[in-house]
C-alpha cells in the first residue's frame, strides 16, 4: 500500500506532485481567503524544502523529523514576513511577497549549503503515498472546518472591510501574522515532500512561473470554498497532459483560462453548479404567463405590492436582552478630558471635555466640518489623538488610542456615517460578525467540535436571534443584507454594533436620508438600547429629533465644545445659535 498512487500507471508522478503542490494553492487560498493579495508561498515552500535537504543531506535526519523542520521553518519565515508587512496592503503586498520568493531563489542560488546553482542531489525518494494524501486530507479538513470557526469569522470580516473587522475586535495585524504563519507552516510542509518526490533540489524549481501556475489553481477554482483549490488543480494539473503537443504554450493557455473563469465564473469553478441551478430557475421563471404569476403570487398585502419586504417595526426582544456591562447602572461610560486633534493646519478636535452616563442619550450636534465624526474616529480607535485622556467602562483609554480592536473589547461599538455592511452576505451573518468577541473557544477545540465549541455557537445564534428581534428584524434574517431598503440597513448595523452587548454605542447619523417616521423608528429603537444600561452618543444633523429624543446635547463648532447641557437650554442660547442655526434678525 506505500505507492498505492501507482494505479495512475504513467500518470502516478503527476498525481503525486499535483498533490504536493495542491498543499501550496492551499497556502495561497488561505491568505486570499482573508482579503490579503499576498504571494510568498513559493518562497516558503523553497524555505521548508531547503531546510528538510540540508537536515537530510548533511546531518542524517529521518523524514519525520526533516517534514517537521520543514513545516517550522516555513512557518517561522511566515511569522517574521507577516510582521515586517504589516503595514502594507494591496499591490504594495503582493509586489513585496512576490520579491520574498524571488530573493529566497537567489539567496538559495548562491549559498555553498544549499549546492548553489547546482543545488542538492540524491536525496532519499522512499516517500509514502499515504502521507501525501493524509497531509492534503488534513489540510482539507482544517481549513474546511475554519470557516466555522470563531478564527474564520474574523478572516469574513477582515476580507470584507479590514475597519469594520477592527471596530468587531478583530486585531488585524495579529490575524495578518497568523496567517502568514500557517500559510509557511502548509507551504513548508509541501517543499519538505516535494524534494523527496523528486529525489534533488535546485533553484529553478522555486520560480515565479510556479508562482503563476498555482495562483491559476487557485482563482479558476475558486475562493468561495477550500474545494476550489481541489477543483483548480483537477483542471491545470491535468492540462499538460491533455495539451502535450502544444506543451510551450501552457503558460499561455493558463492564462486565457484564468482571463476566462474571471470573465465568466468571477467564483471560480466550484461556484458554476450552482450559478447553472439559478440560470435554469431564471429561465423556468420567465415562462411563466403573467397570469399564472398572480394566481402563484396571491393577494397583494396591504399597503404594497406582491413581492415587496415588508418594513417591521422594532420590538422589545422575546427573551433576555445580553447585559453590557462591568460597572454598575447610573455610572460612566465614557470620560474623556483634553482631547485634541490636528490633521496638517487643521485643529478638528481642541480641548474636548465629555462626560457620558450608562443608559443617557448623549447628541452631539454642529454645522458640518465641526469635528463630530472626528471625535467619534477618536474615540472608537480609527485616528490616535494628540493629546487628551479618557477612560471607557472603567478602562484607560491612554493605551487603546488608534487600536479599535482594542477599545472594541473594552466596550465600544459604533455604526458609521456610511453603511458599511458585508456585501452578498444574509443579515444573519452581518450580525454574527458582531459576535466575533462573545466567542471564546480556542481554535482546537473550535476545529474540533467539542461540546463546549459546539454549545457556546448555539449560544451565539441564540443572542444573534434575541438582537434580531430587539431591532425589528427577526423575519428578515435570511434576506441578503445589501438589498434591504436603507432604513433596514441601517438597523442590520446596529443589530451588528448592539449583539455583542457594548457599554457604549457610537451612532453616526444613523438617521440621514430617512423620512421622519423612519427617523422615529431608530430613535425608539435607541431608547431600547438606552433601557439595557447602555451609553448611546448619537450624532445627527435633525435638530427636533435630538431635542426630542437626547438627554444631554453638545454642540461643537471648529473642534471646541461650545455648549453642553439640557437640549432645550442648549438650543435657546445665542452662541449655539449664531454658530449652528445662524444668527437671528
Amino acid at each position: 500500500m506505500r505507492d498505492f498512487l501507482d494505479v495512475f500507471g504513467a500518470y502516478d508522478f503527476l498525481v503525486r506532485e499535483s498533490l504536493v503542490l495542491l498543499l501550496v494553492a492551499l497556502s495561497i487560498y488561505l491568505v486570499l481567503q482573508a482579503g490579503m493579495f499576498a504571494l510568498p508561498q513559493v518562497g516558503f515552500m523553497g524555505i521548508g524544502g531547503y531546510v528538510a535537504a540540508v537536515a537530510s543531506e548533511r546531518y542524517g535526519v529521518p523524514m519525520a523529523g526533516q517534514l517537521v523542520l520543514a513545516a517550522l521553518a516555513g512557518a517561522l519565515a511566515g511569522l517574521v514576513l507577516g510582521l515586517l508587512l504589516a503595514r502594507l496592503d494591496g499591490i504594495y503586498l503582493a509586489i513585496a511577497t512576490i520579491g520574498f520568493s524571488e530573493i529566497v531563489r537567489l539567496t538559495a542560488r548562491n549559498l555553498h549549503i544549499t549546492g548553489g546553482a547546482v543545488g542538492l542531489s540524491g536525496l532519499d525518494r522512499t516517500l509514502w503515498d499515504a502521507l501525501i494524501v493524509a497531509i492534503v486530507l488534513l489540510a482539507l479538513a482544517v481549513l474546511g472546518r475554519l470557516a466555522y470557526t470563531r478564527f474564520g469569522l474574523g478572516m469574513t470580516v477582515m476580507r470584507e472591510d479590514p475597519l469594520t473587522a477592527a471596530h468587531q475586535g478583530v486585531s488585524v495585524r495579529g490575524y495578518r501574522a497568523a496567517l502568514f504563519t500557517l500559510s509557511g507552516f502548509i507551504a513548508g510542509t509541501a517543499g519538505g515532500l516535494h524534494i523527496h518526490l523528486r529525489g534533488f533540489i535546485e533553484p529553478s524549481l522555486f520560480s515565479f512561473e510556479l508562482l503563476t501556475t498555482l495562483l491559476t489553481v487557485t482563482v479558476v477554482g475558486g475562493m468561495v470554498s477550500v474545494m476550489g483549490p481541489v477543483l483548480g488543480g483537477l483542471v491545470v494539473f491535468s492540462l499538460p497532459e491533455v495539451l502535450r503537443s502544444v506543451d510551450e504554450y501552457r503558460n499561455l493557455v493558463n492564462g486565457a483560462l484564468l482571463v476566462a473563469v474571471l470573465a465568466f465564473a468571477p467564483s471560480g469553478l466550484v461556484e458554476l453548479p450552482r450559478r447553472l441551478f439559478q440560470l435554469v430557475a431564471r429561465l423556468a421563471r420567465r415562462r411563466r404567463t403573467p397570469a399564472r404569476e398572480a394566481l402563484a403570487a396571491g393577494p397583494a398585502p396591504a399597503g404594497g405590492s406582491a413581492g415587496s419586504v415588508r418594513v417591521p417595526s422594532p420590538r422589545p426582544a422575546t427573551t433576555s436582552s445580553p447585559d453590557p456591562g462591568r460597572l454598575p447602572p447610573g455610572s460612566d461610560a465614557l470620560v474623556v478630558t483634553g482631547l485634541s486633534k490636528r490633521f496638517g493646519g487643521l485643529q478638528a478636535l481642541d480641548d474636548v471635555d465629555l462626560t457620558v452616563r450608562r443608559g443617557e442619550v448623549f447628541g452631539l450636534i454642529g454645522p458640518n466640518g465641526s469635528g463630530k465624526t472626528t471625535l467619534l474616529n477618536v474615540l472608537s480607535g480609527v485616528y490616535h489623538p494628540d493629546a487628551g485622556r479618557g477612560v471607557v467602562l472603567g478602562t484607560p483609554m491612554d493605551g487603546e488610542w488608534g487600536r479599535p480592536d482594542r477599545l472594541a473589547r473594552a466596550g465600544i461599538a459604533r455604526t458609521f456615517q456610511t453603511i458599511r455592511l458585508l456585501e452578498g452576505h444574509t443579515v444573519r451573518e452581518n450580525v454574527e460578525a458582531g459576535a466575533y468577541l462573545i466567542q471564546h473557544s480556542p481554535l482546537p477545540a473550535a476545529l474540533l467540535g467539542v461540546p463546549s465549541s459546539r454549545a457556546e455557537r448555539s449560544a451565539v445564534r441564540q443572542r444573534v436571534s434575541e438582537t434580531l428581534e430587539l431591532v425589528g428584524l427577526g423575519d428578515l434574517a435570511g434576506h441578503e443584507a445589501g438589498a434591504l431598503p436603507y432604513g433596514l440597513q441601517r438597523r442590520v448595523e446596529i443589530a451588528r454594533a448592539l449583539v455583542r452587548g457594548p457599554g457604549l454605542l457610537l451612532l453616526d447619523e444613523p438617521t440621514a436620508g430617512m423620512t421622519p417616521q423612519e427617523r422615529d423608528e431608530i430613535f425608539r429603537l435607541v431608547d431600547r438600547v438606552r433601557a439595557q444600561d447602555i451609553g448611546v452618543i448619537v450624532v445627527e444633523h435633525d435638530v427636533q429629533s435630538m431635542t426630542t429624543h437626547c438627554d444631554r446635547l453638545a454642540v461643537l463648532n471648529f473642534g471646541h465644545v461650545i455648549s453642553l447641557g439640557d437640549p432645550l437650554s442648549v438650543m435657546r442660547e445665542e452662541v449655539v445659535v449664531d454658530a449652528y442655526i445662524g444668527r437671528r434678525s
